[in-house]
């Protein structure tokens, strides 16, 4: 079982950052993410970088490079959480059991996940032949996460965090509505949801609100058409 060797630095807090002719900022480590209330960026990734549930995954990677909109991935009648999950030290996917349960309860609550990774392509398909009903995305560039403000490449976020020597994205999770409108995020400043086995983390406050916000958004796309039903 992987466990995290992140550890807080104790002695950093959040500060506020002024930028000219613009309202102060607050934020950690200097990282300004996608919050809840935002609109989901237009973004296009390549379809030879995504693995898809039922896909037949192989050594050999897929040709098409067919730009696939990220938005259009949540096929406009479910609530798409869309948690970055960054490896690090040499594990391209670490906690499988974790994020297999996860799947589970969030198509439960009437949702889908997409997990993003910062891994290649090909490790992702080597390490997920077992697993094909998971939906991953490949951003070994980081083009992804740094839209959502989740990772800058001036600053590692192991500058902040002792035991990460790679340059990653911050983790975090999102749920983001039809329209694009993103109804919950999650930004993991200190990875505390890769520490752990699955019980422990399944035990944070975060994870049931996650599977909450899921089921409530459900509830609202199913019902958009009744007056009276109003979004939590």
């Amino acid at each position: 079982m992987h466990t995290s060797t992140a550890r807080v630095n104790k002695n950093v807090r959040p500060f506020t950052q002024i930028l000219e002719g613009t309202p102060s900022v607050s934020n950690y480590y200097g990282f300004s993410p996608l919050k809840k209330g935002d609109l989901l960026p237009v973004i296009k990734h390549p379809a030879s970088q995504i693995i898809h549930p039922g896909s037949s995954i192989q050594e050999n990677l897929p040709k098409d490079i067919t730009p696939v909109e990220l938005a259009a991935l949540g096929n406009g009648k479910r609530p798409l959480v869309i948690l970055f999950r960054p490896t690090f030290n040499h594990n391209p996917f670490g906690q499988i059991e974790f994020l297999n349960t996860l799947q589970a309860d969030i198509q439960i609550m009437g949702g889908s996940l997409l997990i993003v990774s910062n891994a290649p392509i090909r490790d992702l398909n080597r390490q997920l032949h077992q697993f094909s009903h998971l939906w991953v995305l490949s951003d070994p560039h980081n083009s992804l996460a740094e839209k959502f403000g989740l990772f800058t490449p001036d600053n590692p976020i192991g500058d902040w965090l002792s035991g990460i020597d790679d340059n990653i994205p911050l983790p975090a999770f999102y749920v983001v509505l039809p329209n694009g409108e993103i109804s919950f995020h999650y930004i993991d400043y200190n990875f505390r949801t890769y520490q752990g086995n699955q019980e422990d983390i399944y035990q944070q406050a975060v994870i049931r609100q996650l599977l909450t916000r899921v089921y409530q958004d459900a509830q609202f796309i199913n019902h958009n058409r009744n007056p009276a039903f109003k979004h939590p």
